[in-house]
């Protein structure tokens, strides 16, 4: 969305600056226009709290890190068969290859993209925004 808004104001980042902000995302204001975009990436990352996401066309991951001592279960979701995400696949055996090529994607992905003081896999050194934060809440009503 960063990118799209900075399009839209006509302040689109050189090529200098665009590497000191090292942010993924990309504009989708010619979409928005109409127009085709050939070389858009297919796969949709997110980090989102103590969780990071990675969803194809086919398959949603999302991975849970743990947060004070607890750990809730990772997500494997076939959209395909169930698009409505109602069936978590993560433990099914015949899914580890799924399993397996997402997570290296999602590591890849993040691999360039982290900035290590602002982790999401280690939220306990992160500044706490809020306690009403949404992914925050499993965890105090645990207590």
């Amino acid at each position: 969305l960063f990118a799209t808004l900075l399009g839209v104001a006509g302040a689109t980042p050189d090529d200098a600056t665009a590497k000191v902000i090292n942010s993924p995302g990309r504009s989708y204001l010619n979409q928005l226009k109409g127009k085709a975009i050939a070389d858009w990436r297919g796969d949709q990352i997110s980090e989102y709290g103590n969780a990071r996401m990675i969803r194809t066309d086919r398959h949603k991951l999302i991975l849970r890190y743990p947060y004070q001592g607890k750990t809730y279960p990772h997500e494997l979701y076939d959209l395909q068969a169930d698009p409505r995400e109602t069936v978590n696949c993560y433990p099914d055996l015949p899914m580890a290859a799924v399993v397996k090529d997402l997570s290296a994607r999602l590591e890849a992905f993040f691999k360039i993209y982290t900035i290590a003081e602002h982790d999401g896999r280690d939220q306990e050194k992160q500044p706490g925004c809020n306690s009403r934060m949404p992914w925050i809440r499993p965890f105090q009503e645990a207590n």
